[in-house]
């Protein structure tokens, strides 16, 4: 039986960052345990919750 869209828990989205960058968050990820992937979803969700309303 296919899955419908509601049915998805998440989406996949491609980023490209900075050597330098990328390095910063996979030490977040390593001292929080976490996968790089939970580090930056979180930063994205975080950012959106505190600053719907601000311009970048």
């Amino acid at each position: 039986m296919p899955k419908n869209d509601s049915d998805k828990k998440s989406e996949f989205l491609s980023i490209r960052v900075s050597k330098e960058m990328k390095a910063e968050l996979e030490a977040i990820a390593a001292d929080n345990e976490r996968s790089l992937s939970w580090v930056v979803a979180k930063i994205i969700e975080r950012y959106l919750e505190s600053g719907r309303s601000k311009k970048f």
